[in-house]
C-alpha cells in the first residue's frame, strides 16, 4: 500500500491509531519514515512531506484553529503570517504530554468547554483581540461584515476582546468597506476629526469612497480594483464626472494610506480649508 497516498487522503496528516485501524503495521510506518515517504511529526502522528501546516498542527496537538489562524482560513485580511499557529483547548486540559511538548510556534488559546465545541468565525474574531491591534481587528471585522460572515450583534457578545476595544469596534466598523485601505483611511479621518461621509453617492459620478464635508471627494485605490487599463480609464471618467458636478477628487493609493496616513490627512485638511474658504467667501 502507498502510505503517502493514504495519509494524503486524510488531508496530509494522520494519527497512528487511525492508520493501524486500517491494518497498517507499525513496521510499515517506520519504513515509510526511513524512506522519506512520511514524516513523524510527534509520537503517534505522521504527515506527508509538505503537509498543510495548520491541519497538521490541529491533528498532531489535538487543537482547533482560532484567532488569526482561523481568520486566515476564512480569507479575511489579517497581518502577514509569522509562522505562529493559534489553536484552542479547554481550560482544564492537562499541561502534560502532547501539550507540554508542543512546539514553540503553537500558541494556545484557553477556552471554556462550552465555547470550544462551537467556535465560530465570530469566536475566532473575538479571540483575535488577544493578538491583534484594534485597527487590525477592525480590518478583519469590516471584511467579515461586508461578506456577512457575522453581524454587529455577534460583536456585542464578544467576551475576550477588551470592553473598550469592543465598544470602539461597534462605533467604527462599517459593512460597506471594500478593502483594508478604506478601513485605514476611515480610521485616520476619524482620528483627525475630519467630517466625511463614507461610501456616499456623488451626482454624476455614483458611489465614491469619501465625501469630505460635502465639498470634495477622496478615493482610495487598491490594486485589486484599480489596476489595469480598464480601471485606469474608469477612474479618469469618474474624476471628470466629479469635476463637472462642481467638485474635485483627491486620489490616494493603498501604499499612501498604509505608509503615510499623516500626509494624506494633512493634504485633506489643506484642501478642506481651501474649499471652505471658497464656499464661505
Amino acid at each position: 500500500m502507498d502510505l503517502g497516498r493514504l495519509v494524503a487522503s486524510f488531508g496530509g496528516t494522520a494519527e497512528r491509531s487511525t492508520l493501524t485501524a486500517l491494518g497498517i503495521p507499525g513496521s510499515a510506518l517506520t519504513a515509510a519514515v526511513r524512506t522519506g515517504a512520511l514524516i513523524r511529526v510527534r509520537r503517534g502522528c505522521y504527515s506527508v512531506p509538505g503537509a498543510e501546516a495548520v491541519l497538521q498542527a490541529e491533528i498532531a496537538w489535538r487543537g482547533a484553529a482560532t484567532c488569526v489562524t482561523a481568520l486566515r482560513r476564512l480569507d479575511l485580511p489579517v497581518p502577514r503570517p509569522d509562522g505562529t499557529i493559534h489553536l484552542t483547548r479547554r481550560f482544564h486540559r492537562s499541561e502534560s504530554g502532547r501539550n507540554l511538548s508542543s512546539p514553540g510556534h503553537i500558541r494556545w488559546h484557553l477556552l471554556p468547554s462550552e465555547r470550544l465545541a462551537g467556535l465560530t468565525p465570530a469566536g475566532a474574531l473575538d479571540e483575535s483581540g488577544r493578538c491583534l491591534t484594534r485597527v487590525d481587528q477592525l480590518i478583519a471585522l469590516d471584511a467579515a461584515l461586508e461578506r456577512r460572515i457575522l453581524t454587529l450583534d455577534d460583536v456585542r457578545r464578544f467576551v475576550t476582546t477588551p470592553r473598550r476595544t469592543r465598544e470602539w469596534l461597534l462605533r467604527t466598523a462599517d459593512a460597506r468597506t471594500q478593502s483594508p485601505p478604506e478601513t485605514l483611511a476611515r480610521v485616520a479621518l476619524h482620528g483627525a476629526k475630519i467630517p466625511f461621509e463614507f461610501q456616499a453617492s456623488q451626482p454624476g459620478t455614483g458611489r465614491v469612497d469619501f465625501v469630505i464635508d460635502g465639498l470634495f471627494v477622496v478615493e482610495v485605490d487598491g490594486r485589486s480594483y484599480h489596476s489595469g487599463d480598464a480601471a485606469f480609464e474608469r477612474d479618469r471618467a469618474r474624476d471628470r464626472a466629479t469635476l463637472l458636478s462642481g467638485s474635485v477628487t483627491m486620489r490616494y493609493t493603498a501604499w499612501d494610506v498604509i505608509n503615510r496616513p499623516e500626509l494624506m490627512v494633512a493634504e485633506i485638511w489643506t484642501l478642506l480649508r481651501m474649499r471652505r474658504g471658497l464656499r464661505d467667501g
